[in-house]
């Protein structure tokens, strides 16, 4: 996969390195503005999205979730000391993401995968079918929106 080795500012608290070429930069920073705009993510100094290779995936879902194998997106949220405000991590893995929600494309769905760990971030959980049809219906929103919002 060839990448984009520059890291860049991309809305506000959000940070992407190691970007995809395959992943457009202008729908993406079109995403992050929008839930940089509309989410409170005050709690958070910055966000980083890193991209990572199947195998660098692979050992960070098994390491954290004991799943040994490469997953589409992780989402960490490492505390700040009292008072001082967090980090989030979103780590994606283009080779393991599959379009089952018809997305079309493999930057619609990076944005849909970065709004999902952004909604994590937010404290938003799914660990029942219903509150994962809540999560995918409000990321197709927010995608929506996004991209209307950007028109």
């Amino acid at each position: 996969m060839e990448m984009d080795d520059e890291s860049f500012e991309a809305a506000g608290r959000f940070v992407v390195s190691s970007r995809p070429a395959s992943v457009e930069p202008a729908i993406l920073l079109q995403v992050l503005e929008y839930l940089d705009e509309r989410l409170d993510l005050q709690a958070f100094e910055s966000i980083g999205i890193t991209f990572l290779s199947p195998s660098a995936m692979q050992e960070l879902n098994r390491d954290y979730r004991a799943k040994d194998a490469p997953t589409d997106v992780l989402t960490f949220d490492v505390p700040g000391v009292p008072g001082m405000p967090s980090q989030g991590d979103i780590f994606l893995c283009v080779e393991a993401m599959e379009d089952q929600w018809e997305l079309g494309t493999i930057t619609s769905l990076t944005a849909f995968l970065c709004i999902h760990g952004v909604l994590h971030l937010t404290g938003m959980t799914h660990e029942t079918e219903e509150k994962l049809a809540s999560m995918i219906a409000l990321q197709k929103s927010i995608l929506q929106s996004s991209q209307n919002n950007g028109s």
